[in-house]
């Protein structure tokens, strides 16, 4: 495992525009500088999906040097404007 991950937040535009093809770039170099470790979440907007379409185009779907980290098994509910309620159940 690589000693840094990528986080992958930004695949869904949270900080701002990326396109697929910014995405497909920026998990390129990551790899050219040796990063192999990718942190996702379904919370995240389309980012796992993103994420594992560009693993698959790279042909790296199969490849025991890549590392996936995501979040299961939480549920979130809003309360009201600043309350969320998030379960691990």
């Amino acid at each position: 495992m690589s000693k840094l991950c990528l986080g992958c937040a930004s695949f869904s535009n949270c900080y701002g525009n990326l396109s697929y093809i910014d995405c497909l770039n920026l998990i390129t170099k990551a790899l050219e500088l040796g990063i192999t470790h990718f942190d996702t979440s379904p919370f995240y907007g389309m980012s796992e999906s993103i994420l594992g379409n560009i693993i698959k185009e790279l042909g790296l779907e199969t490849s025991s040097k890549i590392q996936i980290s995501s979040k299961i098994d939480r549920k979130s509910t809003r309360l009201n404007s600043s309350h969320t309620v998030i379960s691990y159940a």
